[in-house]
């Protein structure tokens, strides 16, 4: 017998949807395992703490504490700091939230430019983002890393920057 179908385009992507939800099922149980169950496990067997306690801290308190850190980070750098690339925006560069988060301080370049993958016009020591990211194109894990042109970051700062303390 011959499938007399017109369109083949739901079956593909029913296709499509079922690998997409395997691939996810995949992800999650090996999500869940890395940041909850081997914790926990190691701190039992490792330090010797009752199971209550390394469930608590492993899956409770250290959850939220990464949390809490990520969103003071972007708090404090979209509301403190001088915006020397645009000034009409709230993100700001923050030479104390770079040095505490190890480069992520340099908000106002990013949202000014979000294509480019150092995050900050000038690199520094403090840009541990940036040192991953160009090792890891070093040996080839990452490329067609996007750079601002220097005529587009001044013609901004002509534009819309200042220097300006908040």
């Amino acid at each position: 017998m011959v499938n007399k179908r017109r369109n083949s385009e739901p079956q593909k992507l029913t296709s499509m949807m079922n690998k997409f939800n395997v691939k996810l099922r995949n992800i999650l149980w090996i999500n869940g395992l890395c940041c909850f169950i081997l914790p926990t496990l190691a701190g039992v067997w490792l330090w010797h703490e009752g199971w209550c306690t390394a469930v608590a801290w492993q899956c409770f308190i250290r959850y939220a504490s990464a949390f809490h850190c990520e969103f003071t980070v972007n708090s404090l750098a979209h509301a403190y700091g001088y915006r020397p690339y645009n000034s009409t925006i709230p993100p700001a560069e923050s030479w104390y939230v770079s040095l505490t988060t190890l480069g992520e301080g340099y908000h106002n370049y990013h949202h000014s430019f979000p294509f480019d993958y150092k995050a900050a016009e000038t690199w520094d020591l403090l840009n541990l983002s940036t040192a991953f990211i160009r090792l890891f194109r070093s040996i080839g894990w990452a490329y067609d890393l996007k750079e601002a042109s220097e005529e587009s970051v001044k013609g901004l700062v002509e534009r819309l920057g200042k220097s300006a303390v908040s």
